[in-house]
């Protein structure tokens, strides 16, 4: 009889999980559902996600038309060797997430007695093996690394303590993660006293909304397209790309090799996130994918671009340090994409969900 895996089993328009046992087929994956339903996922059809590293659950995403995708995590890695053995063609498009790069570090040993490394690293080495390091970095260690530089940035006595506004915002934040299943992330949110208009993502799910961006938001779905661009920060890994970046060579190989003491020692280099700048390209990849977050979610594309041309505007009148947008890019440019973006869109909106009035969620903390 044919191995049979257990799975989790998404739909892309909840966050409810149903466990599903999943057989190996020539043509593609068979999922049996808890009530006798069978399914076949055509391999051509699938996806594995490439963002995971060895250890992790795999994640497959089937594609839906409306933008959804359905998704399957499976814990046990040898359902990629069945898969091999059923159809080696197919298997091809599905790559063993990575182990630690240990070759770095052997490349790093072998040359760093010589110049040309040296000058070579300094140069480009570094950045491109802290993004190495990165794409390989677990989600637990993410999730400590974001806790320390949420503590570093955000002490408790600049945190807003009421409860039921920080639950709002959650909420909201629930409410878009609900629309893309299988993320390796558990979101939280930190609400701080701080007047700046400024929102950052922390590594590992860890999201901080100041005082003064909320106060200028006039509905929750302008909050949520904010939300749903930090969101995309986390889930691309730009964060930890950017304080990876900013490590030493030898913590880096040290990282490489296994040493995530190194990885929360970061965060208490980065005094503000504002300091690790994102690239063109990362902002605008949140951007898109914050949007597809919002279309997936049903909540209505407008609010995003009414929260960025909110926020440009302000921007003008602040201090560059003061401003979300300031250490954001090409605002302009990046407003026109998000807008021809939103006019694609084409179904019945469904409200953010914030279960108290937006008045009292964006009021003053006592």
């Amino acid at each position: 009889m044919a191995k049979a895996f257990d799975a989790a089993y998404y739909d892309g328009k909840t966050a409810q999980r149903h466990d599903v046992r999943v057989s190996v087929g020539s043509r593609g994956l068979r999922l049996r559902h808890a009530d006798g339903r069978e399914v076949i996922w055509p391999y051509a059809q699938l996806r594995l996600a490439e963002d995971g590293f060895a250890g992790d659950p795999l994640r497959f995403e089937r594609p839906a038309a409306d933008g959804l995708h359905e998704a399957i995590v499976v814990p046990d890695h040898d359902l990629l060797a069945v898969i091999t053995r059923a159809n080696p063609e197919a298997a091809k498009a599905f790559k063993q997430p990575d182990k630690v790069p240990t070759f770095l570090v052997k490349t790093a040993i072998a040359g760093a007695g010589t110049v040309a490394f040296a000058a070579a690293m300094f140069f480009w080495g570094v950045p491109a093996l802290g993004n190495a390091v990165a794409g390989v970095v677990p989600p637990a260690w993410e999730a400590d690394l974001g806790a320390s530089v949420v503590e570093e940035i955000v002490p408790a006595h600049e945190r807003c303590k009421d409860t039921r506004r920080v639950a709002a915002i959650q909420a909201i934040v629930d409410q878009l993660i609900a629309a893309k299943p299988g993320t390796p992330y558990k979101y939280r949110v930190t609400l701080s006293r701080d007047d700046a208009v400024n929102a950052f993502a922390a590594p590992g799910g860890y999201i901080v909304v100041n005082q003064g961006l909320l106060a200028r938001t006039r509905r929750p779905e302008e909050l949520a397209g904010v939300l749903a661009h930090e969101i995309q920060h986390v889930e691309q890994r730009h964060a930890t790309k950017a304080i990876c970046r900013e490590f030493t060579m030898g913590a880096l190989i040290k990282a490489a090799s296994g040493g995530s003491g190194d990885l929360a020692a970061a965060a208490g280099a980065a005094k503000t996130l504002g300091d690790l700048s994102y690239s063109r390209q990362a902002e605008e990849e949140a951007d898109l994918q914050g949007m597809a977050l919002m279309r997936a979610a049903k909540l209505d594309p407008q609010g995003m671009v009414a929260a960025f041309e909110m926020l440009a505007s302000d921007g003008g009148d602040l201090p560059n340090e003061l401003s979300y947008l300031s250490t954001h890019p090409q605002t302009a440019e990046r407003v026109k994409a998000l807008k021809r973006e939103a006019a694609k869109v084409r179904y019945r909106h469904v409200p953010a969900i914030a279960k108290m009035p937006w008045k009292r969620v964006i009021a003053g903390c006592d």
